[in-house]
């Protein structure tokens, strides 16, 4: 009898992509057909959608028991709805995201298996090089460099969701209980057995996309936030310098009232403003970047669901 081919689970977030779930499940069905030995489960996850998405997607699961469904109560966002799905997967390796755009293509399929079969647990595409206005580009370059230099582990740069985990990477995933799920972080976190693989981050060919300038602050700030206890430390020291500048300056002004100063200058109105100011705006910043940690913990442990589901389609209970 021959082998049974090895599974390759899939997840594909979708919001609104009706134009789109058709086209990820035909590039990654001639991905495989190309790709003796393997198969796939294609799982998408309907984040909340308005339009036919959800129609399109049973209409692929009735030409292709291949294809799986769960539809979300409402939109819990694409990290939480990828992150969550990981339950249901049945592969021996596992895509925890592949975004229904295309932007990160399917054809690098064949080569992340390549390098998971000679023993990397982790496969990583790593997107440099993106088909994106310049001063976007560089924004996500530089927030990359920041993400990893402060991360407490190694943080691979310009590494997203586009990556092919060994299986029992996809189990300790499913055993940690993160409210909002950094996933490239956790999964970084989990293990250095990993190759990297570079593409060209492509532009997205049809529909709109529903990211916007505030989930990508969101999401950047809950990137470094759990990665990193790095700013809290910079908080504290620089806590200390402003404290130590404090008592320096305050001896200097001492000094100087009772001596060359006394009969040459007015009471320092300016200085207690500049003074005042500058104390504030420290202040600020050590609040807000407390206030980001405060945050994330308020939200873990309150014991929110991560996602609610309404339905799953060709899917059975969670592993």
């Amino acid at each position: 009898m021959p082998d049974a081919p090895k599974l390759i689970s899939i997840i594909v977030p979708c919001l609104n992509e009706e134009q789109n779930v058709g086209r990820c499940y035909e590039a990654v069905t001639t991905v495989f057909e190309g790709l003796p030995g393997y198969d796939f489960e294609l799982i998408y996850v309907d984040d909340g959608s308005t339009d036919g998405t959800e129609k399109a997607i049973r209409k692929l699961i009735d030409a292709d028991r291949r294809c799986c469904l769960i539809v979300n109560a409402r939109n819990f966002g694409v990290y939480r709805s990828s992150f969550h799905a990981l339950k249901y997967v049945n592969g021996d390796a596992v895509m925890p995201m592949l975004p229904v755009d295309l932007q990160d293509p399917p054809e690098l399929i064949p080569e992340f298996v390549r390098l998971w079969e000679e023993g990397n647990l982790v496969v990583a595409g790593v997107r440099y090089e993106r088909d994106e206005p310049w001063l976007m580009r560089g924004i996500r370059r530089t927030y990359y460099r920041v993400a990893s230099r402060l991360a407490d582990f190694d943080l691979p740069k310009y590494v997203g969701e586009y990556q092919l985990l060994d299986r029992s990477i996809a189990t300790q995933l499913t055993q940690i209980d993160d409210y909002y799920p950094y996933t490239r972080g956790l999964i970084a976190s989990l293990s250095n057995r990993r190759a990297t693989i570079p593409y060209v981050w492509q532009k997205r060919e049809v529909g709109k996309s529903n990211m916007n300038l505030w989930k990508l602050i969101d999401q950047g700030l809950n990137g470094i936030v759990s990665t990193s206890t790095a700013p809290l430390r910079l908080v504290s020291i620089l806590g200390l310098a402003v404290a130590l500048f404090a008592f320096t300056f305050g001896i200097v002004q001492l000094i100087a009232h009772f001596t060359f100063a006394s009969s040459i200058t007015d009471p320092g109105i300016s200085t207690i403003i500049l003074l005042v100011s500058f104390f504030a705006a420290v202040n600020a910043v050590c609040f807000g970047v407390v206030a980001e940690y405060l945050g994330a913990v308020h939200a873990q442990v309150r014991g929110r669901w991560r996602v609610v589901e309404r339905e799953r389609v060709n899917l059975g209970d969670p592993q």
